[in-house]
């Protein structure tokens, strides 16, 4: 629940939700993440495009 995992997350896996558990973060913590999470991009860099691709033809093959 750190802003730089949620970042890296966003960039890389483009997440698309996350989960604040509200017992273990303070409300200024939970805004900042949540906050990095609504304006942190995609990367869109080559491999984590092909990343993003492996991953959906694994969850379509089972």
């Amino acid at each position: 629940w750190e802003v730089a995992i949620v970042k890296q997350s966003r960039e890389h896996e483009d997440i698309n939700m996350v989960a604040i558990p509200a017992e273990h973060i303070a409300g200024s913590e939970a805004i900042a993440v949540v906050e990095a999470f609504l304006h942190t991009p995609f990367s869109k860099k080559e491999k984590y495009i092909r990343r993003i691709g492996e991953i959906n033809e694994l969850s379509q093959s089972k």
